[in-house]
């Protein structure tokens, strides 16, 4: 009975000795990146991380299965529609990319990889409904799916609950999904050029969140909720029909990009001057005819863009805006006397005024 432990163990020590704890990502960063196959066979405990970028792969060979300790999977840019099954028997496995591949389904050889924690389907031919099993993923912090055929999430995309990522830009979305709002560990949602129409109020419940975008939509109203986003730093709704910002954007006290271009905004709330880490302002095509004094209340400010509205004049203290690199005013109905006052209150901003200085 010893001699057969013994024997057992002696078996076992080559994988036991190159077993690799999982790696963090600034570790898989730095270790050795294999770029062949072949190569990597020829000592498979060895290898963590393999990129088989542009190969021109229609197949995944089978043996892929025999790199036990694989945590990080490349198969960008080839040809690739399925996977084999022996990609289940890599259980080390954390980050899976592929994209730019002909993909119609998320394939379900996956689904048992209990420690994946990055999927990046991107650019592939996704359609429809996303399946299900997804939401069997649950190790899951990064969720890559944008520029596909998608229109709909699966109520169980709620299951992912260490989820901090999910993109979903350049799909074929009416709606976001409110189950998503259980995604209480989500940082960054981006759901930009889709067909949404609107956001539902669940969104406030998403208390985690620093970057929002939604740009390249056709959505009109912004739910009062969305000021509940306390944590936002990156807020993108340009492109799209927004008539006002809700009450109490006050609240966006982190908040330190926000771009509206190419909206319907008739007025800007003299909430605006809260937002005292706001670095880039951008409100270029809307509708406005003034700014509130409030606006020169935002010390951090760095890039103001109002291209293409039908201001005539900025307000008086404009100068207090000691921070200004960039203004952009092309486009509007600024006169001769109001441009120097400009430039003279603002000495160290670059002012642009037509379409000549673009």
């Amino acid at each position: 009975m010893k001699k057969s432990v013994l024997l057992l163990f002696i078996a076992l020590l080559p994988s036991l000795l190159f077993a690799q704890k999982p790696l963090t990502d600034s570790e898989l960063e730095v270790v050795q990146n294999f770029t062949s196959l072949e190569e990597a066979l020829k000592q498979p405990d060895k290898v963590v991380k393999l990129s088989l970028i542009q190969k021109k792969l229609t197949a995944l060979p089978a043996t892929i299965g025999s790199l036990k300790n694989l945590q990080f999977l490349d198969l960008s840019e080839n040809q690739l529609v399925e996977l084999p099954a022996e990609i289940a028997q890599l259980k080390s496995l954390q980050k899976l990319v592929l994209h730019r591949n002909q993909f119609a389904h998320l394939p379900k050889e996956i689904i048992g990889l209990s420690n994946l924690r990055v999927l990046d389907m991107s650019y592939n031919l996704l359609k429809n409904h996303l399946s299900a099993d997804i939401a069997r993923l649950t190790a899951l912090t990064e969720l890559e799916m944008r520029n596909n055929e998608l229109s709909s999430l699966p109520n169980e995309v709620s299951m992912l609950q260490r989820l901090k990522v999910l993109s979903l830009g350049e799909n074929h979305l009416t709606a976001i999904n409110p189950e998503i709002a259980k995604l209480t560990n989500l940082e960054a949602l981006l759901f930009y050029n889709n067909q949404l129409t609107s956001i539902p109020a669940e969104i406030g419940k998403l208390k985690k969140l620093t970057s929002l975008q939604l740009q390249g939509n056709e959505i009109k109203a912004l739910p009062s909720e969305l000021v509940q986003l306390t944590n936002l730093k990156r807020l993108n709704l340009q492109d799209n029909q927004i008539g006002a910002l809700p009450a109490g954007i006050a609240n966006w006290q982190e908040l330190e990009e926000l771009s509206l271009w190419t909206n319907q905004i008739q007025a800007v709330p003299v909430e605006i001057g809260k937002l005292k880490k706001l670095r880039f302002l951008s409100l270029v095509s809307n509708k406005l005819t003034a700014l509130p004094n409030e606006i020169t209340e935002l010390t951090s400010l760095e890039t103001l863009e109002l291209r293409y509205n039908q201001l005539t004049a900025l307000p008086k203290a404009i100068g207090k805006l000691a921070n200004l690199q960039r203004l952009d005013l092309g486009y509007n109905k600024i006169a001769g006397n109001e441009q120097e006052r400009l430039r003279e209150a603002l000495p160290m901003a670059e002012i642009n005024f037509d379409d000549k200085n673009k």
